[in-house]
């Protein structure tokens, strides 16, 4: 789903992708920017006090996915995180616990330690992504005007940039998998990476993310910042459409100055209701997390601790505690750093809100296997 950036967040869509630096060219592998402290479960407020039903099943679904990798490799690069073996062990212990039993399940196999940051990059920020529904047609008609277009055939990377697609730079190299009734939901639709699609018939399809053009992810939200359309204080996702959507002359060269474009694919099974991670397993709302695939192995337990805004009145929201045990399916170009996350909160308007009002700092620890090998 989330194979580049999937990020309608307000942190991306003001400041942009955060990148590293890289390892020396004689460096094998590069020097860990964070380390691990160790901590205990009762270091965390709200442990005793969330439910961990969710948790859990979205730590089966990634089991899948441990299950398949090498027995005695390490599962990433760093050596922090053990050899498959630990995880496959833990993933076998899980089906003799019921869900009712989540927490007694994470306290037995698993140790929490705090991520701690040595990367002054990384700032330490929690942000939240969705999946959009919006209206499209198999065939270019009425409204329908503005094509999603599957990977490009006979080119090699990079290929244009987004204005040149939009001009028509593809048109002999790309072919249209759907007709879109708004290039704004379009744009957005690209942010996010993968969506679903309601046909005039009022049929669903889900649209999956298949390629990238190779080109930066740049963040209109700066540069409305910057020209002084929008004040920073008032900056969000919806911010963002509602000044597209008002200054139509101006909108398609605001959009435009981001160069990245997204080809998409029609999922095989539309009738599937859950969104599915770079991970390869459908993702749970609000328990799903997005993470640094360069730091994080997929299916890791990660304790976060943050603020989201939750509605409560029409197009008010209220600040409140956000401590939750993630389980990391996922991934995105802009998800840069060791405590950096994206949380998924599912579909549809709750969602919408919920992703494009979360930008906060917070705390992010990781849960190891208590007895590696």
């Amino acid at each position: 789903m989330r194979k580049h950036y999937l990020l309608l967040l307000l942190f991306v869509l003001i400041t942009g992708c955060v990148t590293k630096d890289s390892a020396p060219p004689s460096s094998p592998v590069a020097k860990p920017l964070f380390s691990l402290r160790p901590a205990t479960f009762n270091d965390f407020p709200s442990w005793n006090r969330v439910d961990f039903q969710n948790s859990f099943t979205a730590f089966q679904k990634s089991c899948q996915g441990i299950y398949k990798r090498s027995y005695n490799k390490p599962v990433a690069q760093s050596q922090y995180f053990g050899n498959a073996q630990d995880w496959q062990n833990i993933c076998v212990s899980q089906y003799s616990y019921a869900p009712y039993q989540a927490k007694s399940f994470f306290e037995t196999y698993f140790r929490p330690v705090e991520i701690v940051n040595q990367d002054k990059n990384d700032t330490g920020m929690f942000t939240g992504y969705y999946e959009p529904i919006v209206r499209g047609s198999f065939y270019r008609t009425g409204a329908f005007q503005y094509p999603l277009y599957a990977p490009p055939v006979g080119l090699k990377k990079p290929y244009p940039q987004r204005a040149s697609i939009v001009s028509g730079a593809l048109n002999n190299y790309a072919k249209p998998i759907i007709w879109l009734d708004s290039e704004i939901d379009s744009f957005f639709l690209h942010i996010q990476g993968s969506g679903r699609a309601v046909l005039p018939d009022g049929r669903m399809v889900k649209l999956a993310y298949a390629d990238q053009n190779g080109h930066p992810y740049y963040a209109i939200g700066k540069y409305l910042i910057e020209t002084g359309a929008i004040e920073k204080s008032q900056m969000s996702a919806r911010a963002i459409k509602i000044w597209l959507r008002d200054n139509p002359q101006q909108a398609q060269n605001v959009m435009n100055k981001n160069p990245s474009y997204v080809f998409f694919k029609i999922n095989a099974d539309a009738s599937d209701v859950s969104a599915v991670g770079a991970a390869g397993v459908p993702l749970t709302p609000e328990y799903s997390l997005a993470v640094d695939k360069n730091i994080y192995p997929y299916g890791v337990p990660l304790w976060i601790e943050t603020e989201v805004i939750v509605p409560y009145h029409e197009k008010f929201g209220q600040k409140m505690a956000f401590h939750r045990l993630m389980i990391a399916q996922d991934t995105g170009g802009a998800i840069k750093g060791a405590v950096r996350g994206d949380v998924f909160f599912g579909t549809g308007e709750h969602a919408e809100f919920m992703a494009s009002h979360l930008t906060s700092g917070g705390k992010k620890y990781i849960l190891l296997p208590k007895n590696p090998h």
